[in-house]
């Protein structure tokens, strides 16, 4: 009796054991395709690795708006680049934010409030939003980047420390240093995709890729 159970388990276990290492190779190559597939890319048309198994970035109707403007001049002095967000993403921002204070005005959202502390820190929200997307602004030069927080303090680091560039699959670029903390950079930036160039340009030129 034992020898027919096992005679027969043995086979079907073979069977899973197979079929899990099958999907777990599916699911890599897979993942490995997604990537390589929805990766943004630089002005000479290379990927950006990106860091989690992330899809997309912002739904693809928007993200098409976002990259409005993308390729426009941008301002500059000198040697250093100026780098504002879109004005596809800035069109976004405020035209969200219109419908949401149009919504509440009008209490016309019933799934938004519009009494009590929550609707004030929708609004705070809302007003943080505006005010960080018309005075967001990252900067370049053949020596440093310089890269605002999120409450708008620059934050200066030299290209030569600068070790990878990675899409983090929502809405921002994350950049590794050999020293301090990572720095998030906007994605939808004027000239973003020359900026993504030049960095890897200085990762090579300082030997890190």
């Amino acid at each position: 009796m034992t020898v027919t159970i096992f005679s027969t388990a043995l086979p079907i276990m073979a069977l899973a054991g197979l079929i899990y290492v099958f999907s777990f190779y599916l699911s890599r190559r897979l993942r490995a395709g997604l990537q390589g597939r929805f990766n943004q890319r630089d002005s000479k048309g290379r990927a950006i690795p990106k860091t989690g198994m992330n899809a997309g970035n912002l739904p693809a109707g928007m993200g098409l708006i976002a990259r409005v403007g993308e390729s426009a001049r941008n301002r500059m002095t000198f040697d250093r680049v100026y780098m504002r967000p879109t004005i596809g993403l800035r069109v976004i921002i405020i035209g969200l934010s219109g419908w949401i204070l149009y919504l509440m005005w009008t209490d016309q959202g019933g799934f938004i409030p519009t009494t009590g502390i929550t609707a004030y820190l929708i609004v705070g929200a809302v007003v943080y939003g505006l005010f960080y997307i018309n005075f967001y602004q990252a900067q370049y030069d053949q020596h440093a980047l310089t890269i605002p927080n999120a409450l708008l303090f620059d934050q200066t680091r030299d290209w030569k420390d600068l070790i990878m560039v990675q899409d983090d699959g929502h809405y921002a670029y994350v950049l590794t240093f050999a020293t301090g903390p990572k720095l998030r950079m906007q994605k939808y930036l004027v000239g973003a995709r020359t900026f993504l160039t030049f960095a890897n340009e200085q990762m090579r030129k300082h030997n890190r890729i």
